[in-house]
């Protein structure tokens, strides 16, 4: 099933980015997979790291549930899942760091093919609900095409303009940063990818053949990035 919900037309206005929040039908994704099995289970994914051995380091904030600790059991049963360790446990949620490997995952690939990485990932309701942050409204219909042509069924649940087409998160708490969007992309994959990390999980040489540029060039948009974010915090 694929639903748009009569949104896609009344992107033609808008000139900036935007933001979609989709569900989608992530069957090849062993955190999805797993999860059916529980149908009352809800996490979030959060501090999503892609590391460069075509894994993901992320942390789990599960919903306490009588069906929390064994979604646990099979999800460390998983071939695809390399680690996974508790870091913390309360009342109404845990949180967990899991690191498995993601090649055939639905957004693993969008991010290789289309260079699109998503924001937010939720489970609830038996489904994966996914926040995109978008350039243009042209990238926004190059997703819909993607996911169309590989056969995934998904649900496009709701729009917005996004006001400066920038992505997304904590920049837009530094309204006044005025990055490029290259300098943007590049310091948020670096970010994500563990670059800031203290045992670094990947180095200049890494980002740079992940957007098909130099270490030098990666090097000069990071540092004009980073002394804009800067100028605007001291």
């Amino acid at each position: 099933m694929v639903v748009v919900a009569g949104l896609v037309g009344g992107m033609e206005r808008y000139s900036s980015g935007v933001r979609a929040l989709v569900r989608l039908d992530l069957h090849t994704c062993p955190l999805a997979r797993v999860s059916r099995c529980y149908p009352g289970l809800e996490f979030r994914i959060q501090e999503k790291q892609m590391l460069p051995s075509s894994r993901v380091l992320a942390s789990l904030i599960v919903k306490q549930t009588g069906e929390t600790g064994d979604f646990f059991v099979s999800l460390n049963s998983c071939q695809e899942v390399k680690s996974l360790s508790l870091l913390y446990i309360g009342n109404d949620h845990c949180k967990v760091r899991i690191e498995f490997d993601c090649t055939s995952c639905l957004l693993f690939k969008l991010n290789e093919d289309l260079r699109i990485s998503s924001d937010c990932v939720y489970y609830r309701d038996g489904g994966m609900l996914v926040s995109f942050s978008l350039h243009s409204h042209e990238e926004f219909r190059r997703l819909l095409r993607y996911l169309k042509e590989e056969g995934v069924e998904f649900q496009v649940l709701e729009v917005k303009r996004h006001g400066n087409g920038f992505y997304g998160g904590a920049y837009e708490e530094v309204p006044h940063v005025n990055l490029t969007m290259k300098q943007l992309e590049i310091l948020r994959y670096a970010y994500r990818s563990g670059y800031f990390d203290r045992d670094r999980k990947v180095n200049l040489k890494d980002i740079a053949e992940h957007f098909g540029l130099s270490p030098a060039t990666v090097g000069v948009h990071m540092r004009a990035a980073l002394k804009k974010i800067l100028k605007n915090l001291i």
